[in-house]
């Protein structure tokens, strides 16, 4: 049994892929939406994605959905994301605080980052949010 093998490759083997300057570049996965919100002075800090859970599954019957936002937004703030990103009239929002839960590792005692959540009603005329693809 031999472990190399004794063959050598051969021009006609060796296939060599060249790329010229003319390709396109291959897309990336999209990051969540940044949103410019303005007189936030935030900048780019407006980062609103939505929650996908059993909760917020329930409650989008009702023309309600949950995101999770940036923790320094206001109601104010996040009315106008989510009506700039999704093309649609928000009635109202309610904010949530949610506190990170405490966990135990040995005897060591450590706690879970929390969270804000902002619960989103839309207008009865207003469309649908489609969550997989904003506008």
């Amino acid at each position: 049994m031999a472990l190399f093998s004794k063959k050598e490759n051969t021009e006609d083997e060796i296939k060599v892929e060249t790329t010229t300057a003319s390709d396109e570049p291959k897309k990336e996965a999209e990051a969540p939406a940044m949103l410019d919100v303005p007189h936030s002075g935030l900048g780019n800090k407006g980062l609103i994605v939505p929650r996908i859970s059993e909760k917020a599954g329930f409650v989008d019957r009702f023309n309600q959905y949950i995101f999770t936002v940036y923790g320094k937004l206001n109601k104010i703030e996040v009315r106008r994301a989510v009506e700039k990103m999704y093309g649609v009239k928000v009635a109202n929002v309610n904010m949530i605080q949610v506190q990170g839960k405490s966990r135990t590792f040995g005897r060591k005692v450590g706690q879970r980052s929390g969270f804000k959540k902002a619960m989103i009603t839309l207008t009865k005329d207003s469309k649908k949010i489609n969550i997989v693809e904003p506008t």
